[in-house]
């Protein structure tokens, strides 16, 4: 689908055009394949996402494995350092890793450019280690979790506690961040305090939860997804404002109530 997005946006306005459309990818090996795959199962893999994106290179790829003590994970990455020499990828990055798991991996050699990680006003877990290891390898963060499946917004604002029967496993798990933050009420006087400054800058409630995000050190950017398209001009409003000291003093009394999650 996204091949062909590119792909029309060729034909209909030129190179350059699609050019500037960026697409992060990951590289996961299932669980199974830990113990065999090797550079050329690797290697098949990028060919198959650069046929399917219908570009000549992959402008990030994610590295991530699930068990670091089965196989050989950064031989495995120097798979993708060298089609990264051929051309095949532009950057590397990896997922879901903190920084003692990144170490060994840039020690082989690797030019990590990227972690993707959680990150929100009510998880700051990459603030332990993470932040400062990016600071030090000039790496940047990219965010997920940012609006925590939507709990950051305003359809939550006085809500009453709903317990955990949601439609989907996504929601759940947020909904446990929730309370490894520190519980409803907590969590309910943070949104109040969000709708309190969305409404002096005349953004979403939403808006000022992914700009706090955005203003943290070494973060690149969030990741913020969308049903549809209606979306887009809310989430663009990120880049219009800036939060101010007296938005970050009362956001932070909040945070300091906070208990976790921790890790």
């Amino acid at each position: 689908m996204l091949g062909d997005f590119v792909e029309n946006v060729r034909n209909r306005y030129g190179a350059e055009m699609s050019e500037s459309i960026k697409i992060h990818t990951k590289l996961v090996p299932d669980l199974q394949m830990l113990k065999s795959c090797d550079g050329s199962y690797i290697e098949e893999i990028i060919d198959r996402s650069l046929q399917r994106l219908k570009i000549d290179q992959l402008h990030l790829v994610q590295f991530f494995w699930w068990d670091l003590s089965i196989g050989s994970p950064i031989e495995t990455m120097m798979s993708l350092k060298r089609l990264q020499e051929k051309g095949k990828i532009c950057h590397l990055g990896v997922t879901n890793w903190d920084a003692a798991q990144i170490a060994p991996f840039v020690e082989a050699g690797m030019d990590i450019v990227s972690a993707q990680v959680q990150y929100s006003l009510l998880d700051h877990r990459p603030k332990a280690s993470l932040v400062a290891w990016c600071q030090k390898h000039d790496a940047k963060l990219l965010c997920y979790g940012t609006l925590a499946g939507g709990f950051l917004g305003e359809s939550w604002v006085g809500v009453k506690n709903p317990g955990f029967d949601f439609e989907n496993r996504s929601l759940v798990k947020y909904r446990l961040i929730i309370d490894e933050f520190g519980g409803w009420d907590l969590f309910q006087t943070l949104l109040e305090t969000l709708k309190d400054c969305s409404e002096k800058h005349g953004v979403s409630v939403s808006g000022v939860a992914t700009r706090y995000v955005l203003e943290q050190p070494q973060v690149g950017a969030v990741i913020v997804g969308s049903r549809n398209a209606d979306r887009l001009r809310s989430t663009l409003s990120v880049f219009q404002f800036e939060l101010d000291a007296d938005d970050h003093s009362a956001i932070t009394a909040i945070l300091r109530e906070g208990k976790g999650p921790s890790g």
